[in-house]
């Protein structure tokens, strides 16, 4: 039975052993933290942490970890003596919080989850979000502005411009998916939509989310047709093998234009049939697959409207949004990320090996 030491600190042994099996190039984070008995969270940001551009003999450059420098922050904080009294005078956690919100881009509570999550010692310890908001609010944290976080009280966003289909779908409607997947309690239901830039772009994002779990899949697609969906879902079942079949029982989407081929996305590639089922929503009833439209505001922090995908897209970036959003903590789950939740359901299923 793997140990589980959530909330407490790495050792040096430990990050000597993240080192060496990250240098080996052919372990993933899940691998590295069943090795040493943390969360994946826990890697995930302990290698966020502690990564220095390492330049090879031939000049070449690439990222690599440093435990000796993590272990030496870790000791630091460790020395500090004292408590400070209020955010205002705590300077080491001021920096963090302020680092999270502006570069990382999180929420106060997702920073609060983190710090929690990675057992993180600071000049002060705070137990409620409050205390962040309270601090944004009186100037503590310069440079950042209630006005400028992620959602919190904020109005929804305006119905954004779907071009629906002049003709109604050949596909199946809603109201004839499983009552099952209403209720989240079944894995591998997916809901799909697409994030665009100016309207005059071509390329955009293929955004599929785990009604479960909330994961994400991001895809990117150089036009936004029915081909380049159908396109990429073939991607995606190239990757999961054998294994696309258990974990994507179902996928709906709306009447965009861009899933008009209902038998396309069905269709699998290597055996007759379907690979899953496509189930379309009402015209204009976005609620209907509400774990991707809230997503979708994640991928818009990196991806703001307007912006023009047809200079900024690219794949190797895409994928680094992916991961932020698999990794972020997530309240619905108690801070939990979506990636560990989805590497269990992987496991009940028998398909651990697929990610």
């Amino acid at each position: 039975m793997k140990k589980e030491r959530k909330y407490k600190h790495l050792s040096y042994n430990d990050r000597l052993i993240i080192e060496r099996m990250l240098l080996q190039k052919k372990f993933s984070k899940k691998d590295i933290a069943d090795a040493i008995g943390c969360s994946v969270r826990t890697i995930y940001y302990e290698i966020k942490r502690a990564t220095y551009e390492h330049t090879n003999s031939d000049l070449t450059t690439e990222e690599r970890y440093c435990p000796e420098g993590a272990e030496k922050r870790y000791r630091e904080y460790l020395s500090q003596k004292g408590r400070a009294p209020s955010l205002k005078d705590a300077s080491k956690l001021k920096d963090y919080i302020t680092y999270m919100i502006k570069k990382q881009k999180y929420s106060p509570e997702a920073v609060l989850f983190t710090i929690e999550e990675a057992g993180l010692s600071f000049d002060l310890r705070i137990k409620s979000v409050n205390t962040i908001y309270e601090g944004i609010r009186r100037g503590y944290l310069p440079g950042i502005s209630l006005e400028e976080l992620p959602r919190r009280g904020r109005a929804k966003e305006r119905r954004k411009y779907v071009k629906v289909q002049k003709r109604a779908t050949k596909g199946v409607s809603i109201e004839k998916r499983p009552k099952v997947v209403q209720k989240r309690s079944q894995f591998g239901d997916w809901e799909m939509d697409s994030v665009v830039g100016k309207i005059t772009n071509r390329k955009t994002i293929l955004v599929l989310t785990e009604r479960k779990t909330r994961f994400e899949i991001l895809e990117p697609m150089k036009t936004h047709t029915s081909g380049e969906v159908i396109k990429a879902l073939n991607r995606i079942e190239k990757r999961y093998g054998s294994s696309f079949f258990k974990i994507f029982r179902s996928i709906t989407v709306d009447n965009g234009t861009e899933f008009s081929d209902s038998y396309g996305m069905e269709k699998a590639l290597y055996r007759v049939g379907k690979r899953t089922n496509v189930y379309y929503c009402h015209p204009y009833s976005s609620h209907e697959r509400g774990s991707n439209e809230n997503n979708n505001l994640l991928v818009r922090r990196f991806y703001p409207k307007g912006a023009d995908f047809d200079k900024i897209l690219n794949k190797k970036r895409i994928k680094e949004v992916e991961e932020w959003m698999n990794f972020y903590p997530r309240r619905i789950f108690g801070g939990r990320c979506s990636y560990d939740l989805f590497c269990k359901e992987l496991q009940k299923l028998g398909c651990e090996n697929v990610i």
